[in-house]
């Protein structure tokens, strides 16, 4: 498997950068983001070797720009129907702005680093209705990061479900402790009611002593919004949403997304006090399911966040446009 990604300026003004859409610099981006090797042991179990991607919590593709977070990799799998678990070394890292494969340790934060990260992970799926899974992520000399997560789903009739997910991380400093010691966590739970194609989520996240470092990909945090993640030291998260699919009200392939996040008590790693968050973010999808703009997919996100500060204080617009060929799926 290889895939090429590129993405070419049409208006990149200088000193406007940092969008992740090109170099930090405005240059244009292109890479082999992909090139790997996969071989069977077995019917289920595969050893995956070099470039690719993951959709793992903290590694993964935080795919919200032209081109994904990408790693080099040495990764073996086992996707079974009833129990999954991955065991690998992840050593580079390419950044959704960057053409470079870093290694993982300068990519946390410490220059000259040559430290890689082995992951270790599995999932049990105890009925179609109940799963836990838990992944642990150790980077030499610098910090491990622990995940679980456990879901529970039920379907009351036709039109009304139920969803209950709980979340923990743990994070702490390693050998040379090179960012710092320190020891922090975030949990979280989560709750979804639905109704005829619509969804109230509820969810709630606290964070321990020190804020949760990510620097491999993006959080799973039940709070985490598009401008901020509200993971920060002490910080606790409240987060309302309503989410709509219209194909029973006659507009199939149209759904609408709102979400309101207030995060409050954050403090810095030196206990410095900071200001409460608010951030409402509004996401609408058209995907036509037939026609011959199937194969569509339209996004439009818009997210505006009350920081505390003028100048923290963020509104962002996102427009992404998707097609995708059948004769090249």
């Amino acid at each position: 498997m290889v895939s090429w990604h590129t993405s070419f300026a049409i208006d990149a003004p200088e000193g406007l950068g940092q969008t992740g859409l090109l170099a930090p610099d405005q240059s244009d981006l292109s890479v082999i983001s992909r090139a790997y090797l996969q071989y069977e042991l077995g019917k289920t179990t595969s050893l995956r070797l070099y470039r690719q991607d993951f959709n793992m919590p903290y590694i993964n593709r935080k795919d919200s720009r032209m081109i994904p977070n990408t790693h080099e990799a040495y990764v073996l799998r086992y996707p079974g129907e009833q129990l999954q678990w991955l065991f690998g070394q992840v050593t580079k890292m390419k950044q959704r702005d960057s053409e470079d494969f870093v290694p993982m340790g300068e990519i946390a934060g410490v220059q000259g680093s040559n430290a890689g990260t082995t992951v270790g992970g599995v999932r049990y799926k105890f009925s179609d209705a109940t799963t836990l899974g838990t992944l642990v992520q150790y980077t030499n000399d610098l910090f491990t990061t622990a995940y679980t997560e456990a879901g529970f789903r039920r379907t009351i009739s036709e039109d009304w479900g139920l969803q209950f997910a709980t979340q923990l991380t743990n994070q702490w400093s390693v050998g040379q402790e090179l960012l710092g010691d320190f020891s922090t966590y975030t949990w979280g739970l989560r709750s979804k009611v639905s109704y005829r194609g619509a969804i109230l989520t509820a969810a709630y996240t606290n964070t321990g002593d020190f804020r949760i470092r990510k620097p491999f990909g993006g959080t799973p945090g039940f709070t985490s919004s598009m401008l901020i993640d509200f993971d920060r030291a002490h910080e606790e998260a409240y987060r309302i949403g309503l989410s709509q699919n219209f194909a029973r009200r006659g507009f199939p392939g149209f759904s609408l997304i709102v979400n309101y996040t207030k995060g409050r008590n954050a403090q810095a790693d030196d206990g410095t006090l900071q200001p409460d968050a608010d951030v409402i973010s509004i996401t609408a999808d058209f995907r036509p399911q037939k026609g011959f703009l199937k194969g569509l997919w339209l996004r439009v996100r818009y997210a505006e966040g009350d920081l505390g500060l003028p100048a923290a204080d963020r509104r962002e617009v996102r427009v992404i446009l998707n097609y995708s060929l059948e004769a090249l799926q």
